[in-house]
């Protein structure tokens, strides 16, 4: 199941996590013009590692708003407020 939420500067990152919730988060950043689905980990092997495997959608590909002028460096932040929920 896609998960969404709402960043900082009020776009949508859509994502998948798999493996332990409460596990040590894990970003798997895909290529470009692929989306979160490209690859479906295992999740009984992320969750025996204690591993929170989390997939998003970059900006404007996928579930995700696309960000005007957008930088590769600005995924850091998309990333850290996805970490952090």
């Amino acid at each position: 199941m896609t998960n969404h939420i709402t960043l900082r500067d009020g776009r949508t990152l859509a994502f998948n996590t798999y493996g332990d919730p409460n596990g040590t988060p894990v970003i798997f950043s895909h290529g470009f013009s692929d989306s979160h689905v490209i690859r479906q980990p295992d999740d009984s092997l992320t969750a025996s590692l204690g591993v929170r495997w989390i997939a998003a959608d970059e900006p404007g590909v996928g579930g995700s708003s696309p960000k005007k002028d957008r930088r590769m460096v600005d995924w850091g932040a998309d990333m850290e407020d996805c970490a952090e929920n």
